[in-house]
């Protein structure tokens, strides 16, 4: 059976009946995006941060998940709270889910630590092409190739977040609503719904370096979403003078990646990352690219404005 039968497959499923199970995108470069993860990581950097990031997932198959984000990031009222904005594109193919998102989180500053408290609404756009199905019995009545459809729904999302330069401790809950799609409202054989369910997250971090010109970032991030084993992945970053970074990131029965990039003038981060895939279908795959561009800057003078290095036992300045 070609590749692109077998997805379809799945895809019809999600469409026919209630399936459970992980929905959301994921990133092998989540270090760079936990504000996916948890709306409290809004605003804990500089004062502006944009990020652009392209996953083409199993390259090689037609049909394959692709994801497309932007996200713009912003720290402002004295460091007080933190603002975003996002777009995310996830395509699978005859499945696309479009997510617009705008986040808020408020930082209350201690002397060495600080708690950010965070939530965002989101407005999701989810589409059904049943022209990109594939069948084997083109007169399948469970199927009508001819309709194109798709549905609008809200949802919402919070997280907590402890953390300071060398340390980070959150817990979060993201599509707190239950996101239900209905297609094909005016054609009672082809009636469906597709179910977002509520996905849980918890993340740790840990930054050491026995030399200031090389630091090692250790994240852990672990999923639990109704209907699905949890998901664990653990992402390890070495920083190397302030220029450039290697890394590797595991995600338990699912893949393995190396991940490098290098930074320009403190401000502009590039990063790639590769997927070795784990689980049986890696060897109908090749593998997974993902592509990161990030700014970041700061439009006030550090002594004018509270950011996050300003903690007392201040000791790593990362990107």
């Amino acid at each position: 059976m070609r590749f692109r039968n077998f997805l379809a497959s799945i895809c019809v499923g999600l469409v026919a009946s209630p399936v459970l199970g992980q929905q959301l995108p994921s990133y092998t470069q989540s270090s760079n995006y936990y504000i996916a993860y948890n709306p409290a990581f809004t605003g804990i950097k500089k004062n502006i941060n944009v990020m652009l990031d392209y996953r083409d997932q199993w390259d090689g198959f037609e049909g394959a998940p692709v994801t497309e984000s932007f996200m713009l990031d912003s720290r402002m009222l004295k460091g007080k709270i933190g603002v975003a904005g996002s777009v995310v594109s996830d395509e699978t193919g005859p499945y696309k889910r479009t997510a617009y998102t705008f986040n808020f989180a408020y930082h209350i500053h201690f002397s060495d630590v600080e708690l950010s408290l965070g939530a965002n609404g989101s407005e999701t756009k989810t589409f059904w092409d049943s022209r990109l199905v594939s069948v084997h019995n083109s007169g399948d009545p469970a199927v009508d190739r001819s309709v194109l459809d798709y549905q609008w729904t809200p949802n919402a999302s919070f997280g907590a977040l402890l953390y300071n330069d060398r340390f980070h401790f959150g817990v979060s809950v993201i599509n707190v609503m239950e996101e239900n799609a209905h297609f094909f409202k005016n054609d009672p054989g082809h009636k469906a719904k597709l179910t977002t369910q509520g996905n849980y997250y918890f993340n740790v971090g840990y930054n050491y370096s026995a030399n200031p010109e090389f630091i090692w970032e250790n994240n852990l991030v672990a999923m639990y979403t109704k209907g699905s084993p949890i998901n664990i992945e653990y992402n390890l970053k070495l920083n190397i003078k302030k220029s450039l970074y290697v890394g590797t990131d595991i995600r338990l029965g699912d893949a393995i990646a190396l991940q490098a990039g290098f930074r320009l003038m403190d401000k502009i981060q590039i990063g790639y990352s590769y997927d070795f895939v784990t689980f049986p279908l890696s060897r109908f795959q090749a593998g997974t690219h993902e592509i990161t561009l990030i700014y970041k800057s700061n439009i006030q003078p550090d002594n004018k404005y509270h950011h996050a290095n300003d903690f007392q036992h201040q000791k790593y300045y990362l990107f």
